[in-house]
């Protein structure tokens, strides 16, 4: 089995948004079977191999990517018509810090994920748990 395939218990997990231009991506972790998919834990499957939790759900990955970039060279334009579009459409603000958003992810899901990848990929991996 493989990541992006379902298990016989119906956890997954599949892409759906390229995270940087090198190649990182986000996914939803089919980590139950839960109907609301947009309640569904975020993946960030790094381009250099790294793993890790994100958020919670769509709706903190989107209070995510309105954090302001620490390092100048990757702050772009259209952050203020972002943050304009994420409280028009959803009533959210980005957080203080990224960590209010990813360190609760790892928190609540970061175990059960790290499970979850070792029997998928029969291998020990190296996830940083809060």
């Amino acid at each position: 089995m493989s990541i992006g395939q379902q298990s016989p218990s119906g956890q997954g997990a599949g892409q759906f948004a390229y995270a940087t231009s090198s190649g990182s991506y986000y996914a939803l972790w089919r980590c139950d079977d839960r109907a609301d998919l947009a309640t569904l834990p975020v993946i960030l499957f790094g381009d250099e191999g790294d793993l890790s939790v994100d958020a919670r759900g769509l709706r903190e990955l989107f209070r995510l990517l309105a954090c302001e970039p620490e390092d100048p060279e990757d702050r772009r334009p259209g952050r203020q018509e972002y943050l304009t579009w994420l409280n028009q459409n959803f009533g959210l603000t980005p957080p203080d810090h990224a960590d209010d958003i990813t360190w609760p992810a790892m928190d609540e899901y970061g175990r059960r994920f790290a499970d979850w990848v070792r029997l998928a990929t029969r291998s020990a991996i190296d996830i940083t748990l809060p």
